[in-house]
């Protein structure tokens, strides 16, 4: 489990490196990441991802994250 949350803050990392507000948090009960754009509104958050890794969702969480953010390490953010 260790190992897929290193995983994780590495790709967030990745992301931010492309230009995305990208927030890694970690607590004793789990991982959330979340997504920031700048809009109209101000600052926005389109998406977060929280994953307990004691919840039987935990791998759906780890996979959505993983897809979500090497997609957005695709694209380079231009705003």
């Amino acid at each position: 489990m260790q190992e897929r949350i290193r995983e994780l803050l590495n790709l967030c990392m990745q992301a931010q490196e492309k230009g995305h507000n990208i927030q890694f948090q970690q607590s004793i009960h789990g991982v959330e990441i979340l997504y920031f754009t700048s809009g109209d509104a101000g600052l926005e958050m389109p998406w977060s991802i929280r994953i307990n890794p004691g919840l039987e969702s935990a791998d759906y969480g780890f996979n959505m994250a993983e897809s979500c953010l090497k997609e957005m390490i695709l694209n380079v953010c231009s705003g």
